[in-house]
């Protein structure tokens, strides 16, 4: 079970160039433009779900959740094999939290396309940021 939840995440949802040891041969790089309307590199992290929406702060989460029990379980994840790729997927998603802070200022917290529409009613705009 550990297994699955742990490659789950990066191998479903990773958005951006991805790395050459991705697990899945035939996934290619997404989004690769986010962000360049407003003049900042905004690819990489993870989609929610299958819409191509980045939540920061939802990835923050996730991310420290996984930190957490890298802290905790790092010798079984050892022997398991899956230290490596947990550590991998923090990476990617703090790499991209990193990227998302623009100036001292500024943080992105949720990415998208302006033009995708959820549904019949509920509309996400592109580009939030505090």
């Amino acid at each position: 079970m550990i297994v699955n939840d742990i490659q789950h995440y990066p191998v479903k949802y990773a958005a951006g160039k991805l790395p050459a040891n991705f697990p899945i041969a035939w996934r290619g790089d997404s989004n690769l433009q986010d962000g360049s309307d407003n003049g900042v590199d905004l690819s990489g992290g993870l989609y929610d779900a299958g819409d191509s929406i980045k939540f920061g702060l939802p990835l923050a989460f996730t991310a420290t959740l996984l930190s957490w029990s890298v802290l905790e379980y790092s010798v079984p994840m050892q022997k398991a094999g899956q230290l490596a790729a947990a550590t991998d997927g923090i990476r990617w998603v703090t790499d991209y939290l990193l990227k998302a802070h623009t100036a001292p200022d500024e943080l992105y917290y949720q990415v998208q396309s302006p033009n995708l529409k959820l549904g019949f009613c509920l509309q996400h705009y592109s580009y939030h940021k505090v």
